[in-house]
């Protein structure tokens, strides 16, 4: 099925949707019964940003989702547990595919794991519940999850396990160590103890958003997406307007740039004569330049100059430094590129290995 592309302000590019396979539904908004202090949406008692979804309005969404082709279902809030219509939202849709259930499991009593555990067997399809913990005793887990909340996670994971289910446990490397693999065969031991005898464990990074921020620290500038790299073709589709000299690759830039990053590359490999790109963050706006190399092995050029950028931001380069050393890897990696087959080869990205 391919959808129409959703109308957008004429300055932002249109992305077309076509295929949409999963659906998110934040039942419970912002509203969790805990307050964890990693928590990238911050949701707590307190946080009424988002409200809790009502059946009516679930099962007109799951409605929709078969007729876009929807294929699985994910309820998650805050707390989802706290909608006091959960369990029937989770039947309706086990009527249309696999769901999985975010939880903390403090809510999880006997006879609530007794009917998912109904609901599971009467659908065709799996369900699947993911409890959050984040340490292997309440001491390192109630720092992050809250007083006594240890104990709760692991009694709502002992009412499903006697239910007949098993449960995903999920934890974060807020967990020392969760993330190596001598942490995970800890964390497996671990979960064999309370009587998981098959147990299943997701880890999972944090993202430095929401309240992670004040525990930790948010993303650094080289964390995150801070330039755009274009090629003519792309920097006209976006702008309406043809890009063939250098004077207009500088309008590009600003205006581009004006659509949201902190900084942009307009590529000018297209020119004749030497290439020169443009760059621009705001406050310099600058040429960089290099020699042509003669060649028709030029494939993959604007994808190795892209990773080349990346690579030296998150080595700590700022980004003007980042794109004139990425140009230089990429203009070496031309001078070295070779044939393959009868189309354009490739550029030579181990050159810097090369015994000279």
């Amino acid at each position: 099925m391919k959808l129409a592309p959703v109308a957008s302000a004429a300055r932002y590019p249109e992305v077309p949707l076509f295929a949409f396979d999963t659906l998110w539904l934040q039942v419970a908004g912002t509203l969790c019964n805990l307050e964890c202090t990693h928590c990238f949406i911050a949701a707590s008692p307190r946080n009424h940003s988002h409200a809790l979804m009502s059946l009516v309005q679930v099962k007109q969404r799951l409605a929709e989702a078969a007729l876009l082709g929807v294929r699985e279902y994910y309820f998650t809030g805050g707390e989802p547990f706290l909608n006091r219509e959960i369990l029937e939202m989770v039947e309706a849709a086990l009527g249309q595919g696999p769901v999985t259930v975010l939880t903390n499991a403090l809510l999880l009593k006997p006879e609530t794991a007794r009917r998912l555990r109904e609901l599971f067997d009467a659908s065709p399809y799996s369900l699947d519940l993911r409890v959050s913990i984040d340490g292997y005793d309440a001491a390192s887990n109630d720092t992050i999850r809250g007083a006594g909340s240890f104990e709760r996670i692991l009694a709502g994971v002992r009412h499903l396990a006697e239910a007949g289910l098993n449960p995903v446990l999920t934890v974060t490397e807020a967990c020392d160590g969760a993330a190596t693999e001598e942490g995970r065969q800890a964390w497996l031991e671990f979960l064999r103890s309370i009587g998981l005898t098959r147990p299943r464990l997701k880890v999972m990074p944090l993202l430095r958003l929401g309240a992670e921020t004040q525990r930790s620290r948010g993303y650094e500038s080289w964390e995150t997406l801070q330039g755009t790299t274009l090629g003519r073709a792309e920097a006209e589709a976006l702008l309406g307007r043809p890009v063939r000299d250098v004077d207009a690759m500088h309008e590009a830039a600003r205006a581009l740039r004006s659509m949201g990053p902190r900084a942009v590359l307009v590529k000018g490999g297209h020119l004749r004569g030497d290439p020169v790109d443009v760059y621009f963050d705001g406050e310099r706006d600058e040429e960089i330049t290099a020699s042509r190399i003669e060649t028709r092995n030029t494939h993959g050029t604007g994808c190795t100059l892209s990773a080349a950028i990346a690579a030296r931001l998150a080595l700590g380069e700022g980004a003007l430094s980042a794109v004139r050393g990425a140009k230089a890897y990429v203009t070496e990696a031309i001078r070295g590129s070779y044939a393959v087959g009868s189309g354009h080869g490739p550029v030579d990205h181990l050159h810097p290995l090369r015994v000279r």
